[in-house]
């Protein structure tokens, strides 16, 4: 009877292990798997964290945009001496029509010299309406322009000194002469240019632009590599220089397209486009832009790339 009720015990205690580690077992599976499931939870919002942008990030992006898009609009300027800030834009490109194409000494040269950098600075600035009452004016050369019509706007000096720095830094040399066409002769009483629009010819020829592979060097200074081509009639040329030769030479060594399907509505510059194929068959420039005390980028240098 005693050996029965020991048997039994013995069951019983075998009976309990079992229950315990049967227990044990479940706890631990369930804590296991509410510990996996709870790690695939933040491993899931940490990935999310990571992949969605933060507010920093989106103000740093923003910020890149506005510096991309402020150099773009100075690079426009610049190109076309000054005559144009926003051009046609057509898919990457930026086309831009413009009268005595030919004129501009830059494109040619493939530098700024400082007279360049003036007449852009002048060309680009606000022009407006002449203020200066005309007894006031000591300029007899001015005063037969305003009459005849060919003089009606001026620009301050200080507006003039403040475009330069926006796109070049230093200091405008404030001569008593710049450019052609338009022209501009200096007040140093009334401290104003007034603008001179009496020009020669009117022959149209047009820029396309192309800008690509904005870099951002160690010292913050942001380069960019602009590609041009240029039209003339219906043609496009790779070089300034073909179509300067295009009025007595269409065929000339510069010629890169010919005969576009020319229409009065300007789409017939949509048969033609830069793009990352041909770009490197045109002419590529870096330029440079570094920023000043104030956050301002302006042009430092240019550079022919092919």
């Amino acid at each position: 009877m005693e050996q029965n009720t020991k048997k039994n015990n013995v069951k019983k205690i075998i009976i309990i292990i079992l229950i315990l580690i049967l227990l044990i077992g479940i706890t631990t599976f369930f804590y296991l798997n509410t510990r996996e499931k709870a790690q695939k939870e933040s491993n899931v919002e940490e990935k999310a964290k990571k992949e969605k942008p933060t507010k920093e990030d989106k103000a740093k992006d923003n910020a890149e945009d506005k510096i991309e898009s402020e150099i773009s609009k100075k690079v426009n300027i610049i190109v076309t001496e000054g005559r144009d800030s926003e051009g046609i834009k057509i898919d990457n490109n930026t086309y831009f029509s413009l009268s005595l194409l030919s004129q501009y000494g830059f494109l040619t040269n493939d530098t700024l010299t400082d007279e360049d950098k003036i007449n852009i600075a002048l060309n680009s600035g606000n022009h407006t309406n002449i203020t200066i009452p005309q007894d006031q004016i000591g300029l007899e050369e001015i005063k037969n322009g305003i009459s005849s019509g060919m003089i009606y706007q001026q620009i301050t000096d200080e507006e003039a000194k403040t475009q330069y720095q926006n796109l070049f830094s230093g200091t405008m040399i404030m001569s008593d002469r710049y450019g052609t066409c338009p022209g501009y002769i200096h007040d140093a009483t009334n401290q104003v240019y007034y603008i001179n629009r009496e020009c020669g010819g009117t022959s149209v020829g047009g820029i396309y632009l192309y800008l690509s592979e904005f870099t951002k060097m160690e010292d913050e200074s942001i380069r960019v590599l602009v590609t041009l081509a240029f039209s003339h009639g219906e043609n496009i040329y790779k070089d300034i220089d073909g179509y300067n030769l295009a009025s007595t030479n269409e065929k000339n060594e510069y010629l890169y397209k010919e005969k576009l399907d020319y229409r009065t509505d300007y789409s017939y510059i949509t048969d033609f486009q830069i793009t990352e194929e041909n770009k490197q068959d045109l002419k590529n420039y870096i330029f440079e832009f570094k920023k000043d005390e104030n956050n301002n980028y302006y042009l430092s240098t240019i550079t022919l790339a092919n």
